[in-house]
């Protein structure tokens, strides 16, 4: 998939101006000159005076020499380093976790250095992809809990615990597991199938075969230890494999268990498969600009969550109050791209509008 760069940027209020630069007056060459030098005897600083030779002395001169110019080497290095830094373009906020700018990043950045005009008032910052660093702002990001209630859709398979309590005719603590094959077994009673049973009906079958041999009391089941389920995470993601995640786990826990998308996949149509079927296509913008998880399903053991390659791109700087790369997935208008930046700000000026669109082989626009 090949990314063709566009970029606006929306100007402020002011007019643009730089700072005037002050010219240094000439300076005027001194005549040569004529006078002829002295003859004079020399200075007791180049006089220089003879002493006997000593291997001590020479050698502790020699270490004294050789300490000075390690001393200036590392103070060149220090200063060559603090130069390279001060040199690199500005980037926008933190990053935590990502020590470099992305190809998508820096062709924006050459842009706005390249179009950024000499005498501007203010020079514009660096913008860096929208989403990708929340992988890294945490590690308590997508963390798997398994100390929450299951839910009623929870789907009960091999490695589950239930608990079960029973008091007045007969008091009982049972911890039953589901083994591979699918079933628990209750004392007296024998097996019960419950794979592929959500944990309300489950419950319920438990129930009526107590109620089949007891009489004249009461129960309770909960769940225990969850199951592990292994989930596969490929595509463009920065730490591609296979994982054993708790079966509580959703879609976006399983992306924070791999890192995240890397800067070369998208956010936008994030693919779960099943059965060699695409289940659910999530939108991950969907829920970092709208808190909406309405598509962050539960997986089950063998989906398959796939990154495919990031779309089209657009950067946004200027009078935004959030500029920053953005991706599209089909017509972006100038109103949207707007939307998508949080709006203009107070001293925004629609009447300046650069935009700026990049083709592969062709010239600027």
């Amino acid at each position: 998939c090949v990314c063709y760069p566009i970029f606006a940027q929306v100007g402020g209020g002011r007019a643009p101006g730089g700072p005037q630069s002050i010219a240094s007056p000439p300076t005027q060459a001194l005549p040569p000159s004529t006078s002829t030098a002295p003859d004079v005897a020399p200075s007791g600083s180049q006089i220089q005076i003879p002493f006997k030779k000593n291997e001590k002395n020479i050698q502790q001169s020699t270490g004294k020499k050789q300490g000075l110019q390690d001393q200036a080497q590392q103070q060149d290095k220090q200063n060559s380093d603090t130069t390279e830094d001060s040199a690199r373009p500005p980037v926008a906020g933190p990053r935590t976790g990502i020590s470099r700018l992305s190809s998508i990043e820096t062709s924006f950045q050459d842009l706005i250095q390249t179009r950024t005009p000499p005498n501007s008032a203010a020079q514009l910052q660096g913008i860096q992809q929208f989403g990708y660093g929340i992988f890294g702002l945490s590690s308590s990001f997508g963390k798997q809990m398994d100390d929450v209630p299951v839910g009623t859709e929870y789907v009960l398979g091999p490695g589950d615990e239930l608990h079960v309590i029973t008091w007045g005719a007969i008091e009982n603590t049972l911890n039953l597991e589901d083994d591979r094959y699918g079933k628990i077994y209750l004392p007296v009673i024998g097996p019960i199938h419950v794979w592929g049973l959500t944990f309300p009906q489950a419950e319920k079958l438990i129930l009526a075969y107590l109620s089949q041999y007891y009489k004249g009391f009461q129960a309770n089941v909960t769940m225990g230890r969850i199951r592990t389920i292994k989930v596969y995470v490929m595509g463009e993601v920065n730490q591609p494999g296979s994982y054993n995640i708790s079966a509580l786990s959703s879609l976006i826990n399983a992306l924070a268990t791999a890192g995240g998308p890397s800067n070369m996949g998208t956010l936008r149509k994030i693919q779960l498969k099943r059965n060699n079927q695409i289940m659910v296509e999530f939108d991950f913008y969907d829920f970092l600009l709208y808190g909406d998880k309405g598509k962050d399903c539960r997986l089950e053991s063998g989906d398959i969550i796939f990154i495919p390659s990031i779309g089209g791109v657009v950067g946004i700087t200027g009078e935004v109050k959030r500029p920053a790369i953005y991706e599209f997935k089909e017509t972006l208008r100038i109103k949207d791209l707007i939307a998508l930046a949080n709006g203009l700000t107070v001293q925004s000026y629609l009447n300046r509008v650069q935009i700026i669109r990049k083709k592969p082989g062709a010239e600027r626009v």
